[in-house]
């Protein structure tokens, strides 16, 4: 039988889930691509640290949000299910003063990453070489 509250718990759980993921995912590939540009640049006798640096602070702030992420929806799942085993509802939650602070929490990420990554692409990582 479907539920509006069943679905909000699948969706806290999921998305805690696939930012876990995303996290191990984005370090996976950022290495890869890290060490596909040194062997180019070394190839090319050409200075890839500019470029490096820049992965890696697009890795970290794509892991930093990505980790806030599911730690909230995990916190988030949990008070759902306490909420449901003490009242057979979840209505409780909705109403509650942490509520709030969940949609600020999640929604400010959200508005922070696009910031971060955006000067991040602007800057320029320069070398002191």
């Amino acid at each position: 039988v479907y539920s509006s509250e069943g679905m909000i718990l699948v969706n806290a759980i999921l998305l805690s889930t696939v930012s876990i993921i995303c996290v191990c995912e984005i370090t996976i590939f950022s290495h890869r691509f890290r060490t596909v540009l040194k062997t180019l640049g070394a190839i090319n006798q050409v200075s890839t640290e500019s470029q490096v640096k820049r992965i890696v602070w697009i890795t970290l702030t794509g892991n930093l949000f990505f980790f806030t992420r599911a730690f909230l929806e995990t916190i988030f799942a949990f008070m759902l299910v306490i909420y449901w085993s003490r009242t057979g509802t979840v209505a409780e939650v909705f109403s509650h003063s942490l509520w709030d602070s969940y949609m600020l929490l999640k929604h400010w990420s959200e508005v922070a990453i696009l910031c971060l990554m955006l000067y991040i692409l602007q800057s320029r990582f320069t070398t002191n070489a």
